[in-house]
Formats: structure tokens, sequence, C-alpha cells
């Protein structure tokens, strides 16, 4: 099977406030402000040089649930980069920006697939008419999702990499809300190849093969509280040998 190279990238967070701004110097302010778009910006720019099969993001692209126009527009404009340039993207929304808030309607460009909030779904990623991989995932339909959706997921295709999408508080990290909580345990048994997890702000391998389990941390931190750099992880998976994990970092203030 030939190998399988994507971006994962998480916790957007596209138009956080970043509050006290008032204090700060005009020139910073503006920094600030575009902080976290120019950050996805780096994360799009990485994928189209890397000319990845895939960029994946695993929820919370917004700050918040009443997602801004601007965001949206910005957020539009980079993954219509990709489009262009042939790479599908593959969105999950979580706690901060559920699919119940509000939204302008702005169609999503083509090869742009957005998981609904109902069930687990699954779109392929084709290379030469068969299916290289397969991504499965789920959003959060409304902001306080205590079910434990992991449990939705499960491997049912006959070729192809298999990568779970997830927005959760796996092992009940107590820095963060208890959303769609989960165990290692339930992630394992659903036979996905990967598992691009988002929600938790610090990057972390939970797990580097069979399967690779990953938090990505956020692209852009936003507050004192979360220190080193933020980025994405570019992954390749090769039957031959296991996943490769790199970290390139994408954020612009530290």
């Amino acid at each position: 099977m030939a190998a399988f190279r994507f971006i994962h990238c998480s916790d957007l967070h596209l138009d956080t406030p970043f509050s006290g701004l008032s204090t700060v110097r005009p020139e910073l302010k503006e920094k600030l402000r575009n902080a976290t778009f120019q950050a996805f910006r780096n994360v799009v720019n990485l994928a189209l040089e890397e000319r990845v099969d895939a960029v994946i993001v695993a929820g919370d692209v917004y700050d918040a649930e009443d997602r801004s126009l601007q965001a949206q527009i910005k957020f539009r404009r980079e993954l219509k980069k990709l489009s262009d340039a042939g790479i599908p993207v593959f969105v999950a929304h979580g706690n901060h920006d559920p699919l119940d808030g509000w939204s302008a309607s702005i169609e999503h460009p083509e090869n742009v697939a957005v998981f609904g909030g109902k069930q687990v779904e699954m779109v392929p990623v084709i290379r030469n008419g068969s299916p290289l991989a397969c991504i499965y995932g789920i959003s959060f339909p409304h902001k306080r999702v205590t079910d434990n959706l992991a449990q939705g997921f499960k491997r049912d295709q006959p070729s192809g990499f298999a990568i779970g999408v997830l927005h959760a508080n796996v092992g009940g990290d107590p820095g963060y809300e208890n959303y769609a909580p989960c165990k290692i345990e339930h992630l394992l048994g659903a036979g996905m190849d990967y598992w691009a997890l988002g929600h938790i702000h610090a990057r972390r391998i939970l797990r580097d093969q069979e399967p690779a389990i990953v938090y990505c941390g956020n692209t852009q931190a936003r507050s004192y509280k979360e220190h080193g750099e933020k980025g994405c992880y570019l992954v390749t998976l090769d039957d031959n040998r296991p996943p490769d994990i790199r970290f390139t970092a994408a954020d612009v203030i530290r």
C-alpha cells in the first residue's frame, strides 16, 4: 500500500479575543489579533509545500459558538488554497464551535468535508481510483457533549489506512472540561491506524503505533499559561514502518 501523508492540526481558535489588549502597544495589539489566523496560514503553507494527501482539523476551528464573520471568511480563504491544490480537508467541530452555533451561509470549497454530529461518518481519500485512506469523524452537535463518542468508531473498510478524528478528553485530564470522555482502551478497539485528537492544547503522543494516538495541541498559544512551541504534526503512515509523526511549529507569538 502507498504511504499516506497528512497534516494533523486542531484547536485553531480563530479570532481569539486575547483579553487585556488595551494595555499593550498598538503594533503588538494588531499582531496578537492576527496571531491565530497567521498560525493557520502557516499550517496551510506547510501542507502546500509538502504536497500532503490531506489536512485534518480535529475540532475548535473557532473560538466561540457565535463564530465571527471575519473568522469564517478567513478560514474559507485558506481552505480554498488547499482545495485548489487538490488537497482534501477534513474538519470536526468541538465544544468551542459546535454545529448548533451561529454560522454564515458560506459554502465550503470543494474537497472539504465537515463531519456531522449525529453519528460517526467516513470519507475516503482516493488515489488512482482506490481508497488510500478512510477518515472517520464526528463533530459536537452542541457544546456540552458528555457521551463517549469514541464508542461510535469502527473500521469497516476493506483497504487503505483508517484515521479517527475526535475532539475529546482521553483519560480524564483535570485541566480540561471532560467533554466526550473516553479511555485509551476505547480507542484501541476501533481498528484505527491513527487517532487525530483535539481538545488538549499541549501536544502529546499517548501511543506511537498500533494505533498511534496523538494530541497535536493548538496552533497558537492563547495565554501565558500555554508554554512552548505550538503547531501541527506532519504524519506519514506506511505499512512497512511505524508512523512517522513530526512536529512543525506554526505559532506567531510565544
